[in-house]
């Protein structure tokens, strides 16, 4: 899977190209963002296309320096309630972070229930001279 990007209102904005699934056990994961998307505010969400279970969730941004140990950055919503279909964006606050690889992530828990899935969507920082 990779990130789709387009120019929505002079932003451009990246989109995993397939919605991933809920999982049964564990945490939803995006792509991995390769690059430095650290430095600024930005905004960041997921569009759930098929809702499901009624739990809520997490939101959170991870960052790595290998692209193998991963550490939380921030949360960002820490009840998302995934059983209805829509976008939910926040502004992910950046500015003392730095690492080459980045990852937006849901953490359902044990029981997340029916099955939807979910597009992870972000929005890249301006050029920094």
């Amino acid at each position: 899977m990779a990130w789709k990007t387009k120019t929505e209102q002079g932003f451009l904005v990246a989109e995993t190209d397939v919605a991933k699934p809920f999982v049964e056990d564990g945490a939803i994961l995006s792509d991995v963002i390769v690059g430095d998307i650290g430095g600024s505010k930005i905004p960041v969400g997921f569009n759930i296309t098929v809702a499901g279970t009624n739990q809520t969730t997490p939101f959170q941004i991870e960052m790595s320096f290998d692209g193998t140990n991963w550490t939380g950055a921030t949360e960002l919503l820490d009840n998302a309630t995934l059983n209805s279909t829509g976008v939910i964006a926040r502004e992910a606050d950046l500015t003392d972070k730095h690492a080459p690889y980045w990852r937006l992530k849901l953490v359902p828990g044990d029981d997340a229930g029916e099955v939807g899935r979910v597009k992870f969507i972000y929005t890249k920082p301006p050029i920094r001279n």
